[in-house]
């Protein structure tokens, strides 16, 4: 079975300090924080989360708060880098189990409250949890997927740029 994959919804990078990341590439290359309701959503006692637009990319910068879990896991036994790419599937439960019987288990999942972000009349109730699949060995990142936040009905403004963009950003 091919699983079909979304575009390419973020990069998570494990970064030591995320708003000086971030600070480096809008002074070289005039990237912008994207995201900051999402960004907000996402920190808390594990880590401090900035999503950064730069060309069409989204990078997830990621700096570990706490002393233990997959972010600070990486940071002490690989450093800073490309942690896991994000993408959407059709249906989150089916592509585990295939990916299940590739061997390839959920490093982590991520309890995900769309309704905090979207009218929950049109949160898609199968979008509750992110799968981070454990792929960095096989692959070289880990695989991040969750099913689209929205239901069908949910209608949002059409950008040209996964960044919600209609223009690149910056110099990239």
């Amino acid at each position: 079975m091919t699983i079909k994959l979304s575009p390419l919804v973020n990069m998570g990078v494990v970064v030591p300090n995320a708003k000086e990341a971030y600070r480096l590439l809008h002074f070289l290359f005039g990237a912008e924080k994207i995201q900051e309701d999402l960004s907000k959503f996402l920190s808390g006692d594990a880590a401090k989360v900035i999503h950064v637009g730069i060309g069409d990319v989204v990078l997830q910068y990621i700096e570990p708060i706490a002393k233990e879990g997959i972010w600070h896991n990486q940071m002490q036994e690989k450093g800073s880098g490309i942690h896991h790419l994000t993408y959407t599937v059709d249906n989150i439960n089916t592509t585990v189990k295939e990916m299940e019987k590739k061997g390839i288990v959920p490093l982590s999942t991520i309890d995900i409250e769309w309704e905090n972000l979207i009218k929950s009349d049109f949160t898609n109730p199968n979008a509750s949890k992110l799968y981070i699949m454990n792929t960095m060995e096989k692959i070289g990142f880990h695989l991040a997927l969750i099913e689209k936040p929205g239901r069908n009905s949910l209608v949002l403004p059409e950008t040209r740029y996964i960044t919600g963009s209609d223009k690149l950003i910056g110099d990239a």
